[in-house]
């Protein structure tokens, strides 16, 4: 396997990396009736038949939870639980204790990382929502869902650009990933790297206009000149 900038990645893995995790990272997770954890668009089927929507097929992720959420967000939120609440996991996965992490950041709703680490003698994981970052705490591994947690039911699920960045300043993120910024980062897409970015200005600019702009604008104005390389690839994202 060839990793680009090879010799850069191996110092950052000395001192400590940031991970970037998407679904795809989970799918070799099982839930307590046995089943693999689902990424969007298999999880976007599972909410249209539990629920009996959307039968056209039209609807996003965060279309459908949107929906349901204004009908029964109990019941939605209570089916993403039973879902994405890790009662198994592929043995693999414990290779990450191996690893020097000093950051998580996460568009997870699942605990699968508390999982790995909940036998840890080592590290612990630290949720920044509740505690706020631990940088110089070597044996914390900073801990950022970005769409919320099934461990957490005081903190809603967000699944839209616009929720996600209208809660980093409150919940911490936006210091964290200023510090992530600065460091190795290995992602399990190219997509997260590139969405976390573009959640990290976006919440700047939603705090510096009060919301009052739409992310389009924000797209339009901001985003496409501080990451010209990434405007392709944010398009669809703000759309």
């Amino acid at each position: 396997m060839d990793i680009e900038n090879s010799a850069s990645f191996e110092v950052a893995l000395g001192e400590g990396i940031h991970l970037m995790l998407g679904s795809g990272f989970s799918v070799l997770a099982k839930d307590a009736a046995g089943h693999l954890l689902p990424v969007g668009t298999v999880l976007a089927d599972e909410l249209r038949h539990e629920f009996d929507l959307d039968e056209s097929r039209r609807l996003s992720l965060p279309q459908l939870y949107t929906i349901l959420s204004a009908r029964d967000r109990e019941a939605a939120d209570d089916f993403l639980r039973r879902r994405f609440t890790v009662a198994t996991f592929d043995p693999r996965y414990s290779a990450l204790k191996k690893m020097k992490i000093s950051m998580i950041f996460t568009t997870n709703i699942d605990n699968l990382i508390w999982r790995v680490y909940e036998d840890s003698r080592v590290q612990y994981l630290n949720d920044i929502v509740t505690r706020g970052p631990q940088f110089r705490d070597r044996s914390s591994i900073d801990y950022a869902p970005l769409h919320g947690s099934v461990l957490d039911d005081t903190r809603p699920f967000r699944f839209t650009s616009i929720e996600v960045a209208s809660s980093f300043n409150a919940d911490g993120f936006v210091n964290a990933l200023r510090v992530a910024s600065n460091r190795g980062h290995w992602c399990s897409n190219h997509a997260d790297m590139m969405m976390t970015l573009f959640y990290l200005r976006l919440a700047e600019n939603l705090a510096k206009v009060g919301q009052t702009v739409t992310a389009e604008d924000i797209f339009k104005k901001h985003l496409t000149t501080s990451y010209p390389a990434l405007s392709t690839h944010l398009t669809d994202m703000v759309a």
